[in-house]
């Protein structure tokens, strides 16, 4: 079994206590983020004592594929922050150390995935709310100076568990699923148009782009789907046919037109889907 405290590769260049000067400069995690995971029991609830939990930024908003939330990692678990601004990514780059002050914050698990945010109110559907503003982030969230490389864990289908949801992991060896009947009812456009009449009318199928849900298998048949969303500067980008090693954000949940739960990859640009290295050679 894959130990997720190799989830991400961090080069020893971050130091957890160098945060701003000033009322927070002493700030630093009194437990993990696996802890608090532990703490949800199958609703969400607000933090009342004076948690603090850190970890380094493993995802981007560059690309469009994630939206006022990035995740963080420290080597017990993983957790998304609902920021609820735009250009995350500026502010709060991959590779940066923060730390969450929780006092006063909402914690709950979507897809698999442990939120920090605010209490959503009773009409709401998130499970956890966005902190919306800079005022808000600022109270509750203090990053470092310093930036890491991160490197992603390498796991296989079979070793993906649901505690590790909200991890950057890569799963090597993948290959585009296309023709299943939940792929074409995703992706009409690429059905076939063919006249039992005359042979020579069929068209080719042209290639599934990635917007929304693409299924990819292993050479074992074991499947795993890759979100994208529309609004992904990609997403209009043709998915490779060829085999395939991912990187991604891993959730759990399910799958629009599949029955069942799956896990799921959301890359955080193009770059995340690299040919494996037999086929790039």
């Amino acid at each position: 079994m894959l130990n997720i405290c190799a989830a991400v590769l961090l080069c020893g260049c971050y130091n957890s206590t160098r945060l701003p000067a000033g009322d927070d400069a002493d700030v630093a995690p009194n437990m993990t983020l696996a802890e608090l995971r532990g703490l949800w029991r199958g609703t969400t609830f607000e933090i009342a004592e004076p948690m603090v939990v850190g970890g380094v930024v493993t995802s981007s908003d560059m690309s469009g594929n994630f939206y006022q939330t990035f995740t963080i990692e420290d080597s017990s678990g993983a957790a998304e922050i609902r920021a609820g601004m735009r250009d995350l990514h500026n502010t709060y780059p991959v590779g940066c150390y923060v730390c969450i002050k929780l006092q006063g914050c909402a914690v709950g698990i979507e897809r698999g995935v442990l939120q920090v945010g605010l209490m959503p109110e009773s009409y709401s559907n998130y499970t956890v709310d966005y902190f919306y503003s800079k005022v808000m982030l600022d109270r509750y969230i203090m990053r470092s100076g310093d930036i890491c490389e991160v490197t992603p864990a390498s796991v296989k289908c079979p070793d993906l568990r649901t505690d590790m949801c909200g991890s950057l992991v890569r799963i090597c060896g993948l290959q585009y699923t296309p023709e299943t009947e939940t792929d074409l009812e995703n992706n009409p456009e690429a059905k076939t148009n063919f006249d039992p009449q005359n042979v020579q009318t069929e068209e080719i199928i042209p290639p599934a782009t990635w917007a929304g849900y693409r299924a990819f298998a292993d050479a074992d048949g074991n499947r795993v789907y890759v979100y994208t969303s529309d609004y992904a500067t990609f997403a209009d980008h043709e998915v490779p046919t060829v085999q395939c090693d991912i990187t991604g954000i891993l959730q759990y949940g399910t799958v629009q037109g599949v029955s069942g739960e799956w896990f799921m990859l959301k890359m955080r640009d193009e770059n995340d889907c690299t040919a494996s290295i037999d086929f790039a050679l």
